[in-house]
């Protein structure tokens, strides 16, 4: 695919981060055939250096690409269970009031 205005190495760059973004929030690992393939490229050496120099937060491991590291180093924000079920239930007591 080419998009307009554009030439096919920045569109493969384009879609290469998109694939990127979607993987590390929905999978810890991928083999290496399988990181390969959704990111677009063609051998090992290529998707190595890809790794090392726009993701060295993440491990080569064992014929995976572990993305767990990635996740691990972004903090997870709690979110605070009482004042979200108390507000919840003011909701429910307005609604309930109005209807």
């Amino acid at each position: 695919m080419h998009l307009k205005g554009t030439s096919a190495s920045s569109s493969r760059i384009t879609w290469t981060h998109v694939a990127v973004k979607l993987n590390e929030k929905g999978y810890d690992y991928l083999s290496i055939n399988d990181a390969k393939q959704m990111f677009m490229f063609s051998s090992d050496k290529e998707l190595q250096q890809y790794i090392a120099e726009e993701h060295p937060e993440w491990d080569v491991k064992g014929g995976r690409v572990l993305l767990q590291k990635a996740k691990e180093s972004q903090p997870c924000k709690e979110i605070p269970a009482a004042p979200v079920i108390n507000q919840t239930l003011g909701y429910a007591r307005e609604l309930e009031r109005i209807v």
